[in-house]
């Protein structure tokens, strides 16, 4: 009788563990960095960072409350739409 209680008490306190996994999965997927972290993160300096955003030439990024954060995923897109092939000799040619 004692090993069937211990059996229920196992399968409630699983259920919060689970939901606990799903929700911090979901956590890490929209990750955010501050200007800083996101400027160390792509490699660039803060002050290019902070002109490209004024120049509309940077990452995409979110302003709340006079706050602007980066996120990982929009600065790994920024990344990946800025590969060329060509250094010189004529227009660049993205990939």
């Amino acid at each position: 009788m004692s090993n069937d209680n211990n059996k229920s008490s196992l399968h409630h306190s699983a259920a919060p563990q689970q939901l606990f996994e799903r929700k911090n999965t979901q956590l890490r997927k929209s990750i955010r960095l501050n200007r800083r972290e996101a400027a160390d993160y792509l490699g660039l300096s803060l002050s290019w960072l902070d002109k490209a955003r004024m120049t509309g030439t940077g990452p995409v990024y979110i302003a709340i409350g006079g706050r602007v954060v980066y996120d990982i995923a929009d600065l790994d897109a920024f990344m990946a739409a800025n590969k060329r092939v060509r250094v010189s000799g004529g227009p660049s040619e993205s990939l």
